[in-house]
């Protein structure tokens, strides 16, 4: 009597499960259709960072040109402020511009690559020559 009870439980529970199956026909379709639109949607976001990450190497590249620029600048002008005249020191190139004070002893060195520009700013103090005394960027 008992086996004939639980075949019937066991019956019912199996008709509920298949029964439950039927009304859930396309739930594994609609599952893989949202994780499909997540996956492009993050794919796409990934694509669209790696073109920023060309974009910022590729200013990241203009400003290091620039700050070279501008140290070179430094440099020439430098060489100049040594060995021809303190009027010397100022020239503008068609990539650097420096400006020598002589009142403060400042120099500004202006880089320019493509549309990127770099300042470099030195103070000089006079011995028997010129030489730097502080280094900035700015």
């Amino acid at each position: 009597m008992q086996i004939i009870k639980f075949y019937k439980i066991l019956n019912s529970i199996k008709s509920k499960i298949f029964l439950t199956g039927k009304k859930q026909a396309g739930y594994v379709l609609g599952m893989v259709m949202i994780f499909f639109i997540i996956f492009t949607i993050l794919g796409l976001s990934f694509i669209k960072m790696a073109g920023y990450e060309q974009i910022h190497a590729a200013n990241y590249l203009l400003k290091t040109k620039a700050f070279y620029q501008a140290e070179a600048g430094i440099h020439t002008g430098m060489w100049r402020l040594n060995h021809v005249s303190k009027a010397a020191a100022t020239f503008t190139d068609s990539t650097i511009s420096v400006a020598f004070d002589s009142t403060t002893n400042k120099m500004v060195a202006v880089g320019t690559a493509g549309t990127v520009q770099d300042s470099i700013q030195v103070t000089i103090f006079e011995d028997v020559t010129f030489k730097f005394q502080t280094w900035k960027e700015l």
